[in-house]
Formats: C-alpha cells, sequence, structure tokens
C-alpha cells in the first residue's frame, strides 16, 4: 500500500500510534480501593479503555465480522463483511511492543504551578523514587528496590510473554523491546495533574511527546543517524491494524507504530 512512511519521533505520526493503543503498565504503588458506593452511583464510574470517536465504526465492523464468521464458520483471522470491508476476527501470531520508560525533570510549567495541590514534593520523580512500604501496616504494594531496564524487559520477554503464550495455547505472543529510562523536562504535575475531572486528561499527551522527542535526542547522541531511528521504527510497523485500504491484509505496514506503551516512574 501507499502509506508506508514511518514519521520520525516527535512527529505526528508516532503521537498518533500511540494514541490508537491502550497504554497499560503496571503500577509500582496501586492506589486505595475506590469507594464502593461511590462506584456504583457513577462518580468513579471512568473507562479504563481510553477509545477516539473514529475508533467506532471499525469496531462495529470487527463485531459484525465476529457475528459473521460465529454463524457461517470459516478459517483464518480475516472475515469479509461486505464489498471492501473486512473484519479483523482474530489474533495470532507475535506482536512488537515499542516500551519507553519516562521519568521526570523539575521544571515547573505555567498552567500547573506549586501550591494547589498538596503534594509533599514537586520536583520529578525519578525512577526509584518510592520508598520501602512499611510491611507490618502494608502488604498489597508492589515494590522492589531498582525498576531497572533489565526488570521491564525482563517482564516483557518472560512474563508477559509467558502468560500470553499460555493463555492462548501458544497462538499468540509478544515481543516487547523497552528503551533505556527517558527524563522528560517538566515534573509530573505539567503531564498528569487530573484537573479535567477525569482519571486522564489531555496533558497527557506531552508525556508521550517529550519521552519520545528524549529518546530521539538520546539516539543522536549516541551516533544514530535519523534514517537509523526511522528504519528502527519501522520494525514496529508490520499491521494494517484498521485495513486502511480497504484490501483486506492487515498483514502489512500503514505507516504507524502497531503497538507502543509508556511506563513512567511515580
Amino acid at each position: 500500500m501507499r502509506r508506508t512512511k514511518v514519521a520520525a519521533l516527535a512527529t505526528a505520526s508516532l503521537f498518533c500510534a500511540a494514541a490508537m493503543v491502550p497504554l497499560a503498565a503496571p503500577s509500582v504503588a496501586g492506589p486505595a480501593a475506590p469507594d464502593v458506593e461511590s462506584a456504583v452511583d457513577g462518580s468513579l464510574a471512568h473507562p479504563d479503555l481510553r477509545t477516539m470517536p473514529w475508533q467506532k465504526r471499525y469496531e462495529a465492523i470487527r463485531q459484525a465480522g465476529l457475528e459473521q464468521r460465529l454463524r457461517s464458520g470459516g478459517k483464518g483471522d480475516v472475515q469479509k463483511v461486505g464489498k471492501g470491508t473486512f473484519a479483523k476476527v482474530a489474533q495470532t501470531g507475535t506482536d512488537k511492543i515499542f516500551v519507553v520508560l519516562a521519568e521526570f525533570g523539575d521544571t515547573r510549567h505555567s498552567a500547573f504551578p506549586d501550591g494547589e495541590t498538596d503534594a509533599t514534593t514537586y520536583l520529578g520523580p525519578l525512577h526509584n523514587q518510592i520508598p520501602k512500604p512499611n510491611r507490618s501496616t502494608d502488604t498489597s504494594t508492589i515494590w522492589q528496590k531498582d525498576y531497572s531496564q533489565a526488570h521491564f524487559a525482563d517482564m516483557y520477554d518472560k512474563r508477559m510473554k509467558n502468560f500470553y503464550e499460555t493463555q492462548s495455547h501458544g497462538k499468540y505472543s509478544v515481543d516487547g523491546d523497552v528503551t533505556e529510562w527517558v527524563k522528560v523536562p517538566f515534573n509530573q504535575a505539567r503531564y498528569g495533574r487530573d484537573v479535567c475531572g477525569d482519571v486522564v486528561c489531555n496533558n497527557t499527551w506531552f508525556l508521550v511527546r517529550d519521552a519520545l522527542a528524549e529518546w530521539t535526542q538520546l539516539k543522536l547522541d549516541d551516533g544514530w543517524t535519523m534514517q537509523r531511528i526511522q528504519d528502527y521504527l519501522k520494525t514496529f510497523d508490520l499491521q494494517d491494524r484498521y485495513d486502511f485500504d480497504e484490501d483486506g491484509d492487515f498483514d502489512e505496514p500503514d505507516g504507524y507504530i502497531d503497538h507502543f506503551q509508556i511506563v513512567h516512574a511515580g
């Protein structure tokens, strides 16, 4: 297909790639359990699956394909729904995941000044700054001394990989490529203060933008050319996830990273 250009990091193509994939990363310190009554009355009923309005059409096509496959049977991962309309009805093989580790700087943003919350600090945080919990009173917080790149590489290459292979009886797996920790310029408040009334606000997208920009600069400083960076990113563009050209081939590049995840400190 013609849409084969994978943009450099910190450009719109990479930015949109992150928007297309629900971002999920293990939490270092889990929040307290939500109040049951609040959850029932809807005040805490925020979905954790973040989708874009334009995705509704493709989800409807996929649902129609699944229903048609159940009614009529068939083989393969793709089901024809109508003229020029195809649905991916099964996920097999191995998905590559581009994983960026991001920690925070100390610069304040004018829109998120100090003193507006009861935060204990307005610096960073960097990774590995969460104190060890008191196990006499806290037996649920996941904690270890060093959350290194090697820790997350092991998580993707062994634990997550084994989980998906076991659950799918060997039909599906993942292959994660984890970056070193990159430091974005602003503190966490600039990227994650939930002042919009939801659990995810628009300012979180700037974390994706800045982390990717910092990763790109690190690679350039290490001697990579922009062409080498783009060639590396193309290894994560193997799927036409929404069959953009409507040819029924979901296993071709479409110009977007297929699976992107960001893990942040704090």
